[in-house]
C-alpha cells in the first residue's frame, strides 16, 4: 500500500510568505515637489500682487447729481481702500505661509548634504538645488516686503494704500472724479474770494478808522499844552 501524501493548498504556502514592502518615497523627491508646488504659487500671487498695485479692473460709470459728488466720491475712494487692504492682508497672509513651506524645504535640502565620499556631479547638484531654493526663497521675502510696505508705507500725500485706492477710483470712474476736481476748484475759488473781501473790508476799517485816531491824537495834544 502507497504512502498518502498529504495535501497542500497552495494559498497557504502564498499566505504564509513575507509580505512586500513599499518602496520608500525618498525625501528629496517630496522637497523637489514642495519646491514646484511652492513655484506654481508664487507666479499666482506675482499675478495678484500686481493687481495690488495697478488694478486694470474697468467699471461702468454712473451718473452723479452734483449735490451727491462729494459723498460718492467719498465713499467710493473708502471701499477702494478697503478692498485694497483686503488684498494687501491676503497677500501678506499667503506669502508668510509659503515663507514658512520654502523654509522648510530649504531645511531638508541642507540636511542630506552629500559627504566626503559622495561624487562630484552629487555635490554639484546638491549645491544646484540649494542656490534655487534660497533664491525662491529670497524672492518671497522680497514680495512680502513690497506688500507690508504698501500696505502700511506712506506716500507723498498720505497712506501709500490710499493713494493706491484714489488713483484706482479716478480710473475706474473718470466722470466722478471729474465732478469732483470741478467742486473742490469752486470750493477754493470761493475760499478764496471769501479771504479776498475779508482783507479788503479790514483795510477799509483801518482807512476809516485812521483819520479818528489822528483826530483824537491832536486833542490830547492841545489840552496838554494848555
Amino acid at each position: 500500500m502507497k504512502p498518502t501524501t498529504p495535501f497542500k493548498n497552495p494559498g497557504a504556502v502564498r499566505d504564509t510568505s513575507p509580505p512586500r514592502q513599499q518602496p520608500d518615497i525618498k525625501p528629496d523627491l517630496i522637497a523637489e515637489s514642495e519646491a514646484v508646488n511652492i513655484q506654481e504659487q508664487v507666479q499666482q500671487l506675482h499675478d495678484e500682487q500686481q493687481q495690488l498695485i495697478d488694478d486694470p479692473s474697468h467699471l461702468q460709470d454712473s451718473q452723479t447729481d452734483a449735490g451727491n459728488i462729494e459723498q460718492e466720491y467719498k465713499d467710493a475712494v473708502e471701499a477702494a481702500v478697503a478692498d485694497k487692504e483686503t488684498q494687501a492682508e491676503n497677500l501678506e497672509n499667503r506669502l508668510e505661509s509659503l515663507i514658512d513651506k520654502q523654509e522648510a524645504v530649504l531645511q531638508q535640502m541642507m540636511s542630506r548634504q552629500p559627504g566626503f565620499l559622495a561624487l562630484p556631479g552629487q555635490k554639484a547638484k546638491w549645491q544646484s538645488q540649494v542656490q534655487q531654493q534660497q533664491s525662491l526663497l529670497s524672492r518671497l521675502q522680497n514680495r512680502l516686503e513690497t506688500v507690508k510696505e504698501i500696505h502700511d508705507g506712506m506716500g507723498l500725500h498720505g497712506p501709500r494704500i490710499h493713494e493706491l485706492a484714489t488713483a484706482k477710483v479716478r480710473h475706474d470712474k473718470p466722470e466722478l472724479a471729474e465732478g469732483w476736481d470741478e467742486m473742490r476748484a469752486a470750493q477754493r475759488a470761493h475760499e478764496n474770494l471769501m479771504r479776498k473781501q475779508a482783507k479788503e473790508q479790514k483795510e477799509k476799517l483801518q482807512r476809516e478808522q485812521a483819520p479818528s485816531l489822528s483826530k483824537g491824537n491832536g486833542l490830547s495834544l492841545t489840552r496838554t499844552i494848555t
